[in-house]
């Protein structure tokens, strides 16, 4: 592995990781129906950088 790649994995992989998480408890705790909060979810936890972003961008403008 070239020390490019290290280092972009070594950046990148700890911020995909919090912003997946912490869009994951913002569903959990969000006032939505459980179904809603379960497909939500799984759209965080398949897709983690798209799908907690387009969570944080729908929920902030609720």
């Amino acid at each position: 592995m070239e020390f490019d790649q290290l280092m972009w994995l070594l950046c990148a992989g700890p911020f995909a990781l919090c912003l997946t998480v912490g869009a994951l408890v913002s569903v959990l705790r969000s006032d939505f129906p459980t179904g809603a909060k379960t497909a939500w979810a799984c759209v965080v936890l398949l897709v983690p950088v798209l799908g907690a972003s387009l969570w944080l961008a729908a929920h902030r403008n609720k």
